[in-house]
């Protein structure tokens, strides 16, 4: 297990591009991610202690992306699916870098320290206007995966601006973070994270006017790990 450092107070900074278009055209174009800042070090510290590091890594097995994707929850029943760039299901570390630290290059260098392995990721706009995103990302071993989730973790209940979590049972490291205010938009921002294995489930929901309900949240989660 990776040792245990203190957490500092994180600028973990919330993406969500592109609402405005979903809202006026009717068409998709979300990107959810989020900068670690300050959280950097850690990050590349936990990667240390888990025993990764330039060279250790196993290279990706051919089609590991397209099996992690064929993992991902499927679409629900008159959700609207996502189109362009976001409709892009599997990813590698260069392309889930720039999509989720865009103008971080660094982050590259973070992710293939704790032996990345590939990304897959599922989004829908449900029939209530619900935005759900869910990031399916496999790293080298177990202990690589919960390094990644558990500082992702601590740097998110560290913002201030995200004042309400809850735990989600039956996962390891599950937790619900939730920031109630909403955005110029009306969405509030629920992201839930654990892992399985060795791979990190990461999940947005964006909710008009008040905040998704934990259980909710909850039963998506232990769904996609289902699959894992």
């Amino acid at each position: 297990m990776p040792a245990q450092r203190p957490v500092r107070q994180a600028r973990v900074a919330w993406i969500v591009a592109a609402i405005a278009g979903i809202i006026l055209s009717g068409g998709v174009g979300l990107g959810v991610g989020y900068y670690l800042g300050d959280h950097q070090a850690q990050i590349a510290a936990a990667a240390q202690v888990a025993g990764a590091g330039s060279g250790s890594c196993r290279r990706p097995a051919i089609g590991a992306g397209q099996l992690l994707a064929g993992q991902l929850l499927p679409l629900p029943a008159g959700a609207t699916p996502a189109t362009g760039a976001m409709a892009q299901r599997v990813l590698t570390v260069q392309q889930y870098a720039n999509l989720l630290y865009p103008g971080r290059s660094s982050e590259t260098t973070e992710l293939q320290a704790l032996c990345f392995q590939a990304a897959a990721h599922q989004w829908w706009r449900g029939t209530s206007g619900t935005i759900v995103s869910v990031w399916l990302i496999q790293f080298g071993d177990q202990e690589q995966a919960r390094s990644y989730t558990r500082y992702t973790e601590q740097g998110d209940l560290a913002d201030p601006a995200n004042t309400g979590h809850f735990q989600v049972a039956g996962i390891a490291d599950g937790v619900g973070i939730v920031r109630p205010s909403v955005d110029k938009y009306g969405y509030t921002l629920t992201r839930a994270l654990g892992d399985k294995g060795s791979t990190v489930i990461l999940m947005h929901v964006l909710v008009l006017g008040t905040v998704a309900p934990p259980n909710s949240v909850r039963a998506l989660m232990l769904a996609q790990a289902a699959r894992l």
